[in-house]
């Protein structure tokens, strides 16, 4: 995981806020990332039939656990771009 206090490039930033911001496409890439890494759910007190997977990203986000690993999937997402282009 990425260390709390890095600073994130533009690229990395960007990727950070689009969940943040609610893009559809952003917040399905980080839910997925979470679904992989058994973390979807994680800061939700109560899930019910009613709660969205984007309101689950959302209240997973807030808590410092979140912050810290959508920094680090916002570095790696970037990162994963920069491989493919190289190749």
């Amino acid at each position: 995981m990425t260390h709390p206090k890095r600073v994130l490039s533009h690229r990395e930033q960007r990727a950070y806020d689009a969940v943040e911001e609610g893009s559809l496409d952003a917040v399905t890439d980080f839910a997925q990332h979470l679904v992989e890494e058994g973390l979807l759910g994680a800061g939700c007190d109560e899930i019910s039939i009613n709660l969205t997977v984007g309101q689950m990203v959302e209240r997973y986000i807030q808590t410092r656990d979140g912050t810290a690993e959508l920094k680090a999937w916002a570095v790696a997402v970037t990162d994963d771009d920069d491989m493919s282009r190289a190749a």
